[in-house]
Parts: structure tokens; sequence; C-alpha cells
């Protein structure tokens, strides 16, 4: 389960995919795929994937353990046929929640993940 607290040690990595609406469902299969193989990974912790409701954008997020090194990973060929996405690794600066857990369930709307701090890039 996603577990977004100050406390918790892992690397947070956003995904950021602009695509045409038509090639969204695509993405997230292929993002789906992707994910499966990452669970052989000794530093992955969990991800998510979420689409825009304008189908214009999907959103992964990751969580890995802290010594991960994302170029470890092989980008697959079929992500060759979308633009690359806008990808941070980041750590969590600070989150609330109503509840001490967030839980994400398919089907559901999350509309305020968590806010996150980082150093800008240029």
């Amino acid at each position: 389960m996603v577990q977004i607290d100050r406390s918790n040690t892992a690397i947070v990595g956003l995904d950021l995919y602009t695509v045409a609406e038509r090639h969204q469902a695509g993405l997230v299969d292929a993002i789906k795929d992707q994910i499966q193989s990452w669970k052989s990974n000794p530093y992955f912790v969990s991800a998510s994937v979420h689409q825009s409701l304008d189908g214009v954008r999907v959103f992964t997020y990751s969580q890995w353990q802290p010594k991960f090194d994302h170029r470890s990973l092989q980008r697959p060929v079929v992500f060759g046929e979308f633009f690359p996405p806008d990808s941070l690794q980041l750590e969590v600066s600070a989150s609330k929640s109503v509840s001490t857990e967030v839980e994400i369930v398919a089907g559901d709307r999350i509309t305020h993940l968590a806010e996150f701090r980082m150093m800008p890039v240029n």
C-alpha cells in the first residue's frame, strides 16, 4: 500500500506524460505492464497509475527504497511511441490526510495526494 508520510524514507518517482486522447488507454496499459516488471526489483516499494479526466495526461507515482538508482530501469520499447515524461525524484516534505492512511482504490478520485518541495532545475 502507498504510504505518504514524512517519516517514510522511500524515494518518490513522479512521471507525467502528455498524450493524444486516443493514446491514453494504451499508455496506461503499457505502464501497468512496466509496473509488473518493477515488482522483481529489490528496491521497488509501490506504484500507482493515474489518468486525467480530460484524456490527455497519465501520471505515475512510485516509491523506491533509498539507494534506488532510476537509471538502472530499462525503458520498454513501447514507450518510444510516446513523448518522454516529465520525470522527478523527490522526497515527501509535508503530508496531511483526514485518515491515518492514504488508500487508493481504482475508480475513486483523489484531487490532492501530497505536497512536494524540490529545487528548480534551471
